[in-house]
């Protein structure tokens, strides 16, 4: 063979090389697949997220009328009497 040529311009690429691609080929694939997957995932993480913060918000608007209720129903009144 002359200077500058390798065997695999004269033998083809050997299977060594050719599975060294196929791998590199299913690395990089899996690789994007947990990409898309972690994505997915903390993308769905943060619609519950913002669920959750919507459901305290309200629960905190509606908690002094659900305490108050509460104390009416046990016979007490939730509103302090102005003592004279």
């Amino acid at each position: 063979m002359g200077a500058g040529v390798k065997p695999r311009d004269v033998y083809g690429p050997s299977s060594s090389s050719q599975c060294s691609k196929r791998c590199q080929g299913d690395r990089l694939k899996e690789k994007e697949d947990f990409e898309l997957r972690f994505k997915q995932i903390e993308d769905k993480r943060s619609i519950e997220k913002m669920e959750l913060e919507g459901t305290i918000s309200q629960l905190k608007e509606e908690m002094p009328l659900i305490i108050e209720n509460v104390l009416k129903l046990m016979g007490l009144n939730s509103k302090p009497e102005p003592t004279t």
